[in-house]
């Protein structure tokens, strides 16, 4: 770890490192010049600024690896910087072919078809090709000119395939996408939301909404996962949802390729078909696609047309998916070459699946050419509303305030007027608004939301809009956090960073745990920490924390304080100053300062003199002093504390709870107990200064075998109390496997693959490290030092895994820093015939820490594993 600078030995394994580099400021509004210059060498930025608009005349291009597009501050409204398509003959707005580890993210993307009519042409984005780890993130893009919003070319296809690998493709809104012509399909009108064809890639949290062609098209992309992900047909007919029916370019590879989890929902418009599977559901040539999952999808609404529809694969599962909808449409044509026509839609339907595993309710059916000939059924008719943004959220209020206003679009999108018989607001909002008792076809009116907490934590909500519109009532779901003088307004709100050290990114700085820790990137002061409140805040106290343990020893670090409102412009609050950790008092440091506004929080780090780098496990923000009675708050960190398996009558190590008072008087404690399997001791005292911490220790013995659970409870005079931190433990016996869910950490991991997956009693999920870098590590904390002499390793019994040997070197250590030898570097073999498992024992030895070191893997350039078990014999 970090703390120990004797003997660390860190090699960055190519992670992004969350938010990027700072840049001296941003791109205002301008031209896809502006943006291009800025896009030059490697690593290079183009930092847009919030609320900027930029016209495109030509395509905003990559030109090297690993460059970003971004709006400063990272938001995710709609302050995002806009990219606009204005030139008469451009249909792509970004072109990241052939870049590797390029980023487009928090930005907003408008092809501008409305106005500048469909053109033939590339994807409004279009990424791939050539580059691998691209990724898009937090954008908005809508009404490309052209076939599809945004495309992940595959490049040159090699043995099935393709060039492109490890895309992500996360949390972005997409659509408007084409214009649909009813059972006319797939001409130039249609458009995709997301087109995909590059491998191992993730496609997740996306929402998708009136996109035509379709949904989310899988061209293969074989090893990929699509979940989690919302379709909604709202007023635009769309051909299929999600469809994995193209044969080319991966001549039908879905080898590995994962749909699940996803939504689909024929709201307000007709979608043809759920998920399409096999490339004869489209068409009527004779194509197969193998290897494709589809699992616990659902699908929702009452103008579906097929559900899930299979004709033409092999080796293909579809399990655990659920059916909610209406299905409607009828089959008139025939099918193909004189064949009989489809069967009429219903929820699960297969004709042709060889060698496949599908659940109970599917029936055989007639499927040839279904989607090309299905005739739309009549839809309700009158005209429907719809609202932008769909939600919002508010951030922090203090309680018994009233925030600033936010806006709220609300559209009719029929040819026709829409009566508004009532809008009203829940929970602790109000809303105004300029709607009136009618919204004329194709007008829009604005409601005016406010946020006034009547108590402190989450507060939801909503706005409904009851008319006359097919979709009625129209909901647009409120949130807002409400605080107090004690709360911490940092605790798990969007912060930021000018770099960090793989596997201590930034938020590990505010999710109320101290024994995780960001930790900037290394040997390059000055490096900041800035964490977004959500809204205007008057601060007055700020605490930051390091991890209690006692290997971390004490250090200085030197830092000033700035605040913004906006994320660009920063003022300084507290003056560059030297702060001292100490692990004996708590290894805290309070800032208290005369009330300032700001939304944006950031720390300035110039100097550490125990690391070459910036580190904080805890960044804690509360508003400024509002006069009155002063009162004592008391918080503890990490608030739950898991202790992972113990043998039962044994004692655990004992793990700290950090107690902060964050009020502005001091806490007089009474007493502070434990209770069922679980013990403590402290350094409390029966008094705790404002602004002071101190430090409990706590320990696990079982009584009994199974879970356990408990708390630690402090009663005092803080208005938090009692305070109390949940305890949980696993009391084992006999021989289990040491590892199953303990902490678990790697020196790098790709994508979603983390090393958390290796030791979740799962073998389907897997950890892989990062790609080209031997050697590669993965460690198991086990919680307290036991006597280990067995360790069983698994890799993925799917026979997709192909025979591998894997050269491993086993470790162990009883403090994280210091290892020895349990079993020396040697090649074992995985082979998924006799279950892609191997077994390693050796002499007894007492350890805490497991860590296998990967040198060399004859099946892909990384180290890779789904279950590292240990076992005392």
């Amino acid at each position: 770890m970090a703390a120990l600078a004797a003997v660390q030995t860190w090699a960055p394994g190519g992670f992004r490192a969350g938010a990027a580099p700072a840049a001296s400021s941003c791109i205002p509004s301008g031209t896809d010049a502006n943006i291009n210059a800025a896009l030059v060498g490697s690593g290079a930025q183009a930092v847009l600024c919030p609320g900027a608009v930029f016209s495109l005349a030509n395509s905003v291009t990559f030109t090297a690896p690993n460059q970003e597009i971004y709006t400063q501050g990272m938001p995710t409204d709609s302050t995002r910087a806009i990219l606009r398509v204005t030139g008469s003959n451009l249909t792509t707005a970004i072109s990241g072919n052939n870049q590797s580890g390029v980023t487009v993210e928090n930005i907003q993307v408008d092809g501008n078809r409305p106005a500048l009519g469909l053109l033939t042409g590339g994807a409004l984005l279009e990424m791939g090709g050539g580059g691998t780890g691209q990724t898009v993130q937090n954008i908005t893009a809508h009404d490309t000119r052209s076939w599809s919003d945004m495309h992940f070319i595959e490049g040159t296809v090699t043995n099935s395939v393709p060039q492109c690998q490890k895309a992500t493709i996360q949390n972005n809104t997409i659509g408007p996408s084409g214009t649909a012509t009813p059972d006319a399909p797939g001409n130039s009108t249609w458009a995709d939301g997301i087109s995909l064809a590059c491998g191992n890639s993730m496609v997740q949290g996306n929402t998708i909404q009136d996109a035509t062609d379709g949904g989310i098209v899988v061209f293969g992309a074989p090893g990929s996962t699509i979940q989690n992900n919302t379709i909604i047909a709202k007023s635009q007919l769309l051909f299929g949802g999600i469809n994995m029916v193209d044969y080319a370019p991966m001549n039908g590879n879905y080898t590995g390729t994962v749909v699940t989890h996803n939504t689909i929902d024929a709201a307000g418009a007709f979608i043809k078909i759920g998920i399409a599977m096999g490339q004869q559901v489209w068409n009527c040539t004779t194509g197969t696609n193998y290897g494709g999952t589809v699992t616990d999808n659902t699908l929702e609404g009452p103008y579906m047309g097929y559900g899930y529809a299979v004709n033409g694969v092999t080796n293909w599962t579809v399990t655990g998916n659920v059916d909610n909808s209406t299905h409607v449409g009828t089959q008139t044509a025939g099918g193909c070459f004189g064949s009989p026509p489809a069967s009429q839609p219903a929820g699960f339907q297969v004709e042709n699946a060889t060698s496949s595993n599908l659940q109970s309710q599917f029936t055989s059916a007639v499927l040839t050419n279904a989607l090309g000939t299905l005739n739309s059924p009549p839809i309700s008719s009158g005209p429907t509303l719809s609202a932008s943004p769909t939600s919002l959220s508010f951030g922090n209020q203090n309680v018994g305030t009233t925030g600033d206003p936010r806006s709220v679009n609300v559209t009719n999108n029929g040819s026709s007027a829409v009566s508004v018989s009532s809008i009203t607001a829940s929970g602790d909002y109000a809303e105004t608004n300029n709607c009136g008792s009618s919204i004329a076809a194709g007008a829009s009116c604005t409601v005016s939301v406010t946020f006034s907490p009547t108590a402190s934590g989450t507060r939801a909500g909503s706005v409904t809009v009851t008319s006359s519109a097919v979709n009625s009532p129209t909901t647009i779901s409120l949130t807002g956090n409400g605080v107090t003088p004690s709360s911490n307004l940092a605790l798990n709100q969007p912060i930021t960073a000018s770099g960090s050290q793989g596997g201590f990114p930034p938020t590990n700085a505010n999710d109320g745990n101290t024994s995780s820790y960001w930790e900037s990137t290394n040997n390059a002061f000055p490096q900041w920490l800035q964490v977004d409140l959500g809204s205007a805040q008057s601060i007055g106290k700020i605490v930051l924390d390091l991890p209690p343990s006692s290997a971390w020893g004490a250090r200085t670090q030197t830092l000033s304080v700035l605040g913004s409102t906006d994320g660009s412009t920063f003022t300084t609050i507290v003056p560059s100053a030297g702060y001292t950790f100490d692990p004996n008092t708590g290894n805290t440091a309070t800032i208290s300062f005369s009330a300032a506004t700001a939304r944006y929080v950031r720390l300035n780090f110039t100097a550490n003199t125990g690391w070459p780098a910036a580190q904080v496990s805890e960044f804690q923000v509360y508003a400024a002093s509002g006069g009155g009675t002063p009162s004592a708050a008391l918080t503890t960190s990490p608030s739950s504390v898991s202790f992972g398996n113990q043998a039962v009558g044994t004692t655990s190590s004992s793990q700290a709870v950090t107690v902060t008072n964050t009020g502005s008087a001091a806490a007089s404690i009474s007493s502070i107990a434990a209770s069922g399997d679980f013990a403590q001791t402290n350094a409390c005292g029966n008094s705790l200064a404002a602004g002071a911490s101190c430090t409990m220790s706590v320990t696990f013995t079982p009584t009994a075998t199974g879970t356990r659970t408990g708390a630690v409870t402090i009663t005092s005079n803080a208005t938090t109390s009692p305070n109390t931190v949940s305890l949980t433990g696993t009391g084992t016996s006999s021989n289990p496997n040491l590892a199953l869910n303990q902490p678990a950490t790697a020196s790098g991991w790709t994508q979603n693959y983390v090393p958390a997956n290796a030791v979740d009693g799962n073998t389907s999920s897997y950890w892989e490290s990062t790609d080209n870098a031997f050697p590669q590590w993965l460690q198991v904390d086990l919680g307290s030092a036991k006597s280990i002499s067995r360790i069983v390793l698994d890799l993925p019994p799917s026979t997709a895994w192909g025979t591998r040997t894997q050269t491993i070197q086993i470790q162990g250590s009883t403090d994280g820093t210091t290892y020895t030898t349990l079993a020396g570097s040697q090649g074992y073999t995985f082979n998924p015939t006799t279950g892609n498992t191997a077994t390693i024992t050796f002499t007894a030895n007492t350890v805490r820490y497991v860590k296998l070191t990967f040198t060399a893997n004859t099946g892909w350039p990384a180290g890779q594993l789904s279950e590292l078990q240990v076992y005392s014999q």
